[in-house]
C-alpha cells in the first residue's frame, strides 16, 4: 500500500478521478496539425460504455479536419487491454498523453499509457498517423538504460519484480519542450520521483536538464 500511495503523490494525485461523462460527451480534446497544411485537426475522445456504479467509461478517438468533417474514427472496443482503449476505470486510466514526432522520423505519433493502479513501469500504447488514420505500433516502455545514464530508451514491455533497481518515464507533457515525470526505484523501499526536460531521439529520450531532481516524495 505504501508504494501505491507514494506513486500517486509523485504524479500529483489520481489524474483519472474526474466527473463521470455522459455517453457521447467529449471528455478530452486536442488540436494538432496532423497533415502540416497550416490548419489544425481536432482529436476528441467521446465517452461510451459509461457505468456509474464503477465510475468507468471508454473513449472513442475521433479525428476531424478544420471544417469539422470527420477524417477517421477508431473502432469501439470492449476491453481496457485492447488497442484504442481510452477511458477511465477503477484500476487506471488511458488518455491522449502526447502527440507529435517523438522519435524524429518525420511522422506523428500518439502516445497513451495503459491503465495502471500501482507502482510499475508505464507501458505506452503507440499509434502513428498515416494515410488519414492512426495505425497501432507495438507497445513499449521508456526505461532508463543503463540505470543512471539519463537515457530513457524505447524498450520492450517487461514484467518488473517490484524490487530490481529500475527507472522509467511515468508521464509526458510538452510545454513548450518535452517534459517527463520520472520514477526511479533504487531498492524495494527507496522510490524516487523527479521531473526533467528531455531531448528527443530515434531510440528514446535523454535528460537535457532536471527541473526537479530525483528525490523522495514529500510526506503528507
Amino acid at each position: 500500500m505504501r508504494k501505491i500511495v507514494l506513486w500517486v503523490l509523485m504524479l500529483g494525485g489520481l489524474a483519472w478521478a474526474q466527473p463521470l461523462p455522459r455517453t457521447g460527451d467529449a471528455f478530452q480534446t486536442v488540436h494538432f496539425d496532423l497533415d502540416q497544411d497550416g490548419r489544425k485537426e481536432t482529436l476528441t475522445l467521446a465517452a461510451y460504455n459509461v457505468i456509474s456504479e464503477s465510475d468507468s467509461y471508454f473513449g472513442r478517438l475521433k479525428v476531424a479536419d478544420a471544417s469539422g468533417r470527420f477524417l477517421w474514427t477508431a473502432p469501439r472496443v470492449q476491453s481496457a487491454a485492447e488497442n484504442f482503449a481510452f477511458g477511465s476505470w477503477p484500476f487506471g486510466w488511458s488518455n491522449i498523453e502526447w502527440l507529435g514526432d517523438i522519435d524524429h522520423d518525420k511522422k506523428f505519433e500518439l502516445l497513451s499509457p495503459e491503465p495502471v493502479s500501482d507502482l510499475r513501469p508505464i507501458t505506452y500504447r503507440r499509434y502513428r498517423w498515416q494515410n488519414n488514420a492512426f495505425v497501432p505500433l507495438p507497445p513499449k516502455m521508456l526505461l532508463e538504460i543503463p540505470l543512471g545514464s539519463g537515457h530513457f530508451r524505447w524498450s520492450s514491455v517487461v514484467e518488473w519484480d517490484g524490487v530490481t533497481p529500475i527507472a522509467w518515464v511515468a508521464k509526458l507533457s510538452e510545454s513548450p519542450s518535452v517534459v517527463a515525470e520520472v520514477v526511479s526505484v533504487r531498492s524495494g523501499d527507496k522510490i524516487l520521483g523527479g521531473r526533467a526536460k528531455m531531448k528527443m531521439g530515434r531510440d528514446g529520450l535523454h535528460v537535457a536538464s532536471w527541473l526537479a531532481p530525483l528525490a523522495l516524495p514529500s510526506q503528507p
